[in-house]
């Protein structure tokens, strides 16, 4: 599946079967690295990983909320990925659309990756 935007990134999250039970912290550590590696290799902005992810989690281990940050030498801590409470997924709502690329491109190998 091509990914194309953050609708996208929904549908093939859902379309998956995946839920919030079935991440726990593996899970967002994989999405972590996996966004890591992807901005090494795809980042004219001088994009990197904030260390600082929030994520709360239920009492078997899966997420309830969790949030991945980004850092530029302009700006700290902006949302890459934000799983909200409600279940609704966010994408880097702070940049256009050519630059979500990378991140749309990560979310869809982990997706991949997580649902084996």
């Amino acid at each position: 599946m091509y990914i194309m935007d953050s609708n996208d990134c929904r549908n093939k999250f859902k379309e998956s079967g995946l839920k919030y039970s079935d991440i726990g912290s593996r899970e967002i550590a994989k999405l972590s690295n996996l966004l890591r590696d992807e901005l090494y290799l795809n980042n004219k902005f001088n994009l990197s990983v904030n260390p600082d992810i929030k994520c709360k989690y239920d009492k078997n281990g899966s997420i309830i909320s969790c949030f991945i940050y980004v850092n530029s030498n302009y700006f700290t801590k902006r949302e890459a990925f934000s799983f909200n409470s409600d279940e609704f997924i966010g994408f880097c709502g702070w940049a256009d659309r050519s630059n979500c690329i990378p991140f749309y491109n990560t979310f869809d190998k982990w997706v991949d990756l997580i649902k084996k």
